[in-house]
């Protein structure tokens, strides 16, 4: 008995090694495919990024941020707090992306940038395995005999299909959560395995798999959560005998706990978020725009290293959104090898699969059909559900192209496991595959910063201006990269918007000179144009600069026209006095803590409710319109009370009058045509004057000024 024993175990031992072997085979091949395609990365893998775009420096600053937030927490002893904020929905109303938590491991080993690197390759060798080993496991596939790879050659090219998808290439240049499309075969896999022969080990990794699904990219958790619901339509009756076993029922329950827990209570904030208002309704333009267009499926991806700068011109002229949500190629040949050879297919396989890809395919072409670019007026079948709750906050529709991608991978398996019998046609077929995939080079972008950024120093204000930070995208977001270096907080940075965090962007815009320096205008800048109220450009900003506690201004000019380079010279160094330092690609202004030109230390913001502010080129005079209610500051940095006036010019032609408060006190009331000049003792710090119309429709301001002394 003791021998047999042991025979046994030999037995047991020589048979998974066989099959490590190949697995492991496998593997190396898929790794030495996506390091072919991605060549350039190897040789670059700790001084670049691979993609294009701000989307990468916002990774490595997500990665670097929570990595430093989860220390402190440790140091502080706060981890209870920390994860009850970070992933059980405490804290204020926020956006959740915590995408970078299931590969926080590798930043801890490999830093920045080759962490970043090492999980985008890695995501293309985990896509294509997971693949394989999930249409392996579907057909119940047995390696027998001496043709081996012959066997598993079906497998392992649907594998390279779903790994080198053209949609999955496109987001990879910079959309960290939406180019790990690596889980969802992985999952797939569970459910079959978990379907197959009930285990509770299966139903804790598959939960497990699905939470780190929604942690990496929620839409494809919801997307997964409607191909889950069709195919329960489609396979009831089986599922139904399945449920019936009580053990099975109750699995179900301990997972939607665990889920509730793992996925639902990270959400809370984005729901709670989406409830104070409609902030999360992206409205029916933006998801029109980013649908898919009827013919993405079959036009080649911009990206293809031979003839993608041919399409590109198409993309860029005719498809909607950018070209990563545009892309859904599938490829011709596997396309045209689904489409004739469908009646190989089993039957139930190909009624299941056809169906969800029908679906999704649906979806993804949003509410109003878009055919190379026009879009169509009749609705399409996702307009019904466009504004229901979750479907409101989907900002790409396309991105439901994944599970298109995900079907028709399952589907030319089945064409491929029925017609490849010999070597030669299954390496045809992986070589007309790569041919129709390639994108190398892959794109790279230096992830080295600017030296401009050590001359910061850290006693010089706790803010720093960026120049393009509050237009370029890129720029904004190697900026707010850039701040975890410094410490120092961008004024007006657009990338905090989908950085999570609180921004300044409504304050930026109230402010004087400010305003006209981050959002470049350059006409205002040039000539010298007054701000509302008549206030001096040149005379405003140092006090704005001292409000915003701003100790340095960076331009970087790389990413500035020569017409914004110059009028943001010439109004910094000659209107204001600052000395520019050229350092390599930017230019560094310190402030200086005495400014050579005079200023009297008061500048004026409005607030948000007035309207019409412009200047009138034919009349000469600049309005502002008050519909019921609107208010302005004045802001005194220094130390001691200012004596102010306002003017104020009430149009003739002003259908209503006007009032003016200050600390809840009516302080004058004008007619129209009307003047008053309002002695304002303005206190350090700020003080509000409140303006309320008078009459049943709006009061038109003319030309209104601030004035020093009383």
């Amino acid at each position: 008995m003791h021998g047999l024993g042991i025979g046994q175990v030999r037995r047991f031992i020589g048979r998974h090694i066989g099959v490590l072997k190949i697995h492991s085979l496998v593997v190396c091949l898929y790794i030495i495919l996506a390091m072919g395609m991605s060549w350039p990365i190897l040789a670059n893998v700790g001084s670049s990024v691979v993609g294009v775009g701000g989307d990468p420096w916002q990774t490595m600053w997500r990665f670097e941020s929570k990595y430093a937030a989860l220390a402190k927490a440790f140091d502080d002893k706060h981890v209870a707090d920390f994860v009850k904020q970070e992933f059980l929905g405490g804290g204020e109303a926020r956006l959740v992306n915590i995408s970078v938590w299931p590969w926080m491991w590798a930043y801890q080993l490999f830093g920045m940038p080759a962490a970043y690197n090492f999980i985008w390759l890695l995501g293309f060798v985990l896509s294509g395995y997971a693949m394989f080993l999930f249409v392996h496991y579907l057909a119940a596939g047995r390696i027998h005999g001496k043709e081996v790879w012959l066997q598993l050659a079906p497998a392992f090219l649907t594998g390279v299909f779903y790994m080198f998808l053209p949609f999955r290439v496109a987001h990879a240049q910079g959309h960290f959560g939406a180019m790990q499309t690596q889980w969802l075969p992985f999952i797939l896999l569970v459910f079959v395995a978990l379907y197959r022969k009930f285990s509770w080990w299966k139903l804790f990794l598959l939960w497990l798999l699905f939470t780190i699904q929604a942690w990496s990219e929620h839409h494809y958790a919801l997307w997964l959560g409607v191909m889950a619901l069709v195919y329960a339509l489609l396979e009831r009756q089986r599922l139904r005998v399945f449920i019936a076993q009580k053990r099975h029922a109750l699995a179900g329950g301990v997972l939607a706990v665990l889920l509730l827990v793992s996925v639902g209570l990270a959400y809370v904030p984005t729901l709670r978020l989406s409830a104070l208002g409609d902030s999360l309704e992206l409205g029916q333009e933006q998801t029109i725009r980013f649908s898919a267009d009827l013919f993405s499926f079959v036009v080649p991806a911009p990206l293809h290293s031979l003839w993608g700068s041919t399409f590109n011109r198409l993309f860029a002229h005719y498809f909607t959104g950018n070209a990563a949500e545009a892309t859904q190629f599938l490829g011709w040949v596997p396309a045209l090898l689904i489409l004739f050879f469908r009646a190989h297919i089993p039957r139930r396989q190909r009624r299941v699969w056809f169906v969800i890809g029908i679906v999704f395919f649906v979806i993804t072409l949003g509410p109003r059909l878009h055919v190379f670019g026009r879009v169509l007026p009749w609705p399409m079948p996702y307009a019904l559900i466009d504004n229901w709750p979750l479907f409101s906050a989907v900002r790409a529709v396309a991105r439901a192209g994944v599970v298109v991608c995900l079907a028709a991978a399952i589907l030319l398996f089945w064409v491929l496991k029925k017609n490849i019998h010999r070597g030669a046609s299954a390496v045809l077929f992986g070589f007309l595959l790569l041919l129709e995939f390639s994108f190398m080079p892959s794109a790279l972008q230096s992830a080295a910063l600017s030296p401009v950024y050590s001359y910061l120093r850290p006693d010089s204000g706790s803010a720093v201006i960026e120049i393009p930070a509050a237009t370029n995208y890129t720029a904004a977001s190697r900026a707010l990269y850039a701040g975890l270096r410094s410490g120092k907080r961008v004024i007006g940075n657009i990338a905090l918007e989908r950085a999570g965090v609180a921004d300044d962007g409504e304050l930026v815009k109230s402010v004087p000179a400010i305003r006209q320096l981050l959002y470049l205008r350059t006409t205002d800048l040039r000539r010298d144009r007054s701000e509302f109220f008549a206030q001096s450009l040149p005379e405003s900003l140092p006090d704005a600069l001292a409000f915003l506690d701003v100790g340095e201004i960076i331009v970087h000019t790389d990413s500035l026209t020569p017409l914004q380079l110059s009028a943001i010279r010439g109004f910094l160094e000659e209107d204001v006095g600052m000395s520019a330092i050229e350092v390599d690609d930017a230019l560094f202004y310190a402030v200086p803590q005495v400014f050579s030109r005079p200023h009297d230390f008061v500048f004026l913001m409005r607030d948000s409710r007035w309207t019409g502010v412009s200047l009138d080129q034919k009349r000469g005079h600049v309005y502002g319109e008050i519909e019921h209610r609107a208010a302005i500051t004045l802001v005194n940095v220094s130390e001691r009370t200012q004596p102010m006036r306002i003017k104020l010019t009430l149009a003739p032609e002003s259908p209503g009058g006007l009032k003016i408060w200050r600390s809840g006190q009516e302080i004058g009331e004008i007619r129209p045509g009307g003047v008053g000049v309002y002695p304002v003792a303005a206190l350090p710090g700020k003080t509000v004057i409140d303006f309320e119309r008078v009459g049943q429709s709006k009061a038109v301001i003319q030309d209104p000024q601030l004035l020093y002394g009383q």
